[in-house]
């Protein structure tokens, strides 16, 4: 979300809208009869699972008829370097999926040439090569998908802290 439609916070616009609050649930305004609670939000959309109406700051903005602030410069740099940030994780990503898929696949194709032949040492070398690598792979994966429990890993990963790292990378 850029920081123009951050500065519209979505709650104060669903509460402009007639829709009544309460954490991360709120009544909606456009069904009838009990409607307590059937809207489910966050920081960036909402959704009645009663009428199936829905949206963003944006569709709300809309829908009551006020304007949002022109985008600043630094907004619209922060916004694009977040972008770009995200284009690098799905390219990390697919690499690193590419290659682990990859690694399996040979895997699993040394596997039957050793059920068939136990003493083939290409096999046991491609075998091998991939269970040294599965843990790496692994923790890729499961660092640039932000795993809040990962099986891998010391700790979970966090945007931010990866988000700082593309940064310095690109810096260098």
């Amino acid at each position: 979300m850029s920081a123009a439609l951050a500065a519209h916070s979505l709650h104060s616009l669903l509460d402009t809208a007639g829709y009544r609050i309460r954490g991360r649930r709120a009544d909606c305004p456009h069904c009838e009869g009990r409607s307590r609670l059937t809207v489910s939000l966050n920081d960036e959309c909402f959704y009645c699972h009663r009428c199936g109406k829905g949206g963003n700051v944006r569709t709300l903005v809309r829908e009551i008829g006020t304007s949002l602030p022109p985008e600043s410069l630094e907004q619209r740099v922060a916004r694009e370097r977040a972008a770009r940030f995200r284009a690098w994780v799905d390219r990390q990503c697919r690499t690193v999926a590419t290659e682990f898929y990859s690694a399996g696949r040979l895997a699993q194709r040394a596997k039957k040439v050793l059920a068939k032949y136990p003493d083939c040492e290409p096999a046991w070398d491609a075998l091998a090569r991939f269970y040294h690598s599965e843990a790496k792979l692994s923790a890729a994966l499961e660092t640039l998908s932000f795993e809040r429990a990962p099986h891998w890993l010391e700790s979970p990963s966090m945007p931010e802290t990866l988000f700082h790292e593309y940064e310095e990378a690109c810096r260098a």
